[in-house]
């Protein structure tokens, strides 16, 4: 029988509370009533989500997921666009608005969920949603759509009351309809609404809190559809954080892609404020082995409670690197062939798995077995990885082939020319930017100058990683995880080794 490692997916993991690993961040999301959690696709974000949900909700009066999956973003784009070219608004802001108006309906509507909420309330919350039609509206994308139709419909109605057009600016639209865009809340009751409920929940001494997750189907949408959208999310979320109304008894976690936060961020208003309040989602090789062990631990026959002793009745010591001549930890081996992305991790594993025992009857895998495996899963995890970037740079998968034949480490300059050659990128600005979204997204990782001795700072290990752009000497590494997909040389240097294994 094959060994099993359970379910990759933290949303669908019938064992999730036997698998979480208890991480720095997770903690973190505890002692916090605002946190916005940037992390790629496989990163854990929903398991740091479904762990507030689940495992810690009696740290709150209720939970609450708003589960974006299912928003349709061409149609809310051009409903957007609609609205701007009636009135010229900035779509940013009007994406704010909407953003922000229809959180507040959902935080009302969690606190149905509040036990100490009495009936009289919870009727008049009821209410007050049934009769501005939100609750017909089953899903956030029907929902957000909704309330567009509602702007309309108030600034049909503004216009109709008008008592002369004299009013109307170069728009076309009065004052007051131009306010009822961009006005929150859209309706008077909603204040008074929240700061009863608010104060209610308060009262009990713990607060509700409210999930957005799911949108990491975004990241495959065209830049113009999700630029706004998506920072229009993080500006309404931090405004209703700030309303002290609302805060007193709401707390707020957003779970993010961070493939593209970038772009948003340059459309926020408040980034400075913000950051503050933003993480980006790390693991380090202790959390991995604290995951790794949860998953093998089932499967072992010593149930030692010590990691390597766990790890060594599956795997070997070390592994040969026969590209290098060298020996090296296995377990250092699996991880630095991933974005530290624990899905990542665990399909290196499962699959290693799954091809030894269709072809040995020995229960520990070989250490010349391994990078066989490895080398054919790297492809696979690099196809999902360029595939899910591809409307963000649709020149990735021709740029990184474009180092087929280059050994794997290389001069900042060199990556510069090949992204002058092999995009439509010429201005030194435009590179720049691209290099540096690169760097985030951990294609490369950044080193010194003519020397691999104190390793490669990649951002999944190292966020600090993207915070300066590396001079042309600068020695630059294709992420290991990519060898095969760009079909690149081992370096004379030697192995890339993140700085984190140093």
């Amino acid at each position: 029988m094959i060994r099993y490692l359970g379910d990759p997916d933290a949303k669908t993991d019938d064992h999730f509370r036997d698998h979480f690993v208890n991480s720095e961040e997770a903690k973190a999301q505890l002692n916090s009533d605002f946190r916005i959690t940037f992390g790629t696709k496989g990163s854990g974000k929903t398991a740091l989500r479904r762990a507030l949900t689940d495992i810690h909700a009696d740290r709150y009066a209720a939970t609450y997921v708003i589960d974006l999956d299912d928003l349709e973003f061409g149609q809310l784009y051009g409903q957007i666009q609609h609205l701007r070219g009636t009135s010229g608004t900035h779509e940013a802001q009007l994406a704010t608005t909407i953003w922000r108006n229809v959180i507040a309906t959902y935080c009302i509507e969690s606190a149905l969920q509040v036990d100490s909420m009495s009936s009289d309330i919870k009727e008049r919350i009821s209410a007050f949603l049934d009769g501005k039609g939100y609750m017909e509206a089953p899903t956030a994308n029907f929902r957000l759509l909704h309330h567009i139709d509602i702007i309309f419909q108030l600034v049909a109605e503004l216009g109709n009351a008008a008592s002369s057009r004299s009013f109307a600016g170069p728009s076309g639209l009065t004052p007051s309809q131009l306010s009822a865009l961009i006005r929150f809340p859209t309706f008077v009751e909603l204040p008074l609404l929240i700061k009863e409920v608010s104060t209610i929940i308060s009262g009990g001494g713990k607060k509700v809190c409210v999930c957005i997750d799911g949108l990491d189907s975004i990241v495959a949408q065209p830049n113009q559809l999700r630029t706004y959208l998506f920072a229009g999310l993080i500006n309404a979320a931090y405004k209703l954080f700030m309303d002290s109304d609302l805060s007193q008894g709401f707390a707020l976690k957003l779970f993010l892609p961070e493939e593209f936060a970038s772009e948003a961020r340059r459309v926020i208003w408040d980034q400075d404020k913000i950051h503050r309040f933003s993480e980006l989602l790390c693991w380090t090789p202790k959390e991995f082995k604290a995951l790794i062990y949860k998953r093998l631990f089932p499967l072992s026959k010593s149930k030692s409670n010590d990691f390597l002793n766990i790890w060594h009745e599956h795997f070997p010591d070390r592994v040969h690197n026969d590209p290098h001549k060298i020996e090296e930890p296995s377990l250092d081996y699996f991880l630095r062939h991933t974005l530290y992305r624990p899905r990542q991790v665990l399909f290196h594993l499962q699959e290693v798995f799954e091809k030894w025992e269709a072809q040995n009857s020995t229960w520990r895998v070989d250490k010349t077995f391994i990078p066989k495996i490895v080398a054919r899963t790297n492809w696979v995890l690099s196809q999902q990885v360029i595939d899910s970037l591809q409307h963000t740079c649709p020149y990735l998968e021709s740029l990184m082939k474009s180092f087929g034949g280059y050994e794997c480490i290389m001069t900042t300059k060199c990556v510069t020319d090949r992204i002058r050659k092999f995009t439509p990128y010429h201005h030194t600005t435009d590179v720049k930017h691209c290099l540096h979204e690169l760097i985030a997204w951990g294609f490369f990782g950044v080193g010194d100058a003519q020397s691999i001795d104190h390793g490669f700072l990649f951002s999944y290990s190292d966020p600090h990683a993207v915070n300066h752009f590396p001079h042309d000497d600068v020695l630059l590494a294709i992420s290991p995880m990519f060898t095969e997909f760009c079909g690149t040389k081992p370096s004379s240097h030697g192995p890339v080794i993140p700085r984190t294994m140093q």
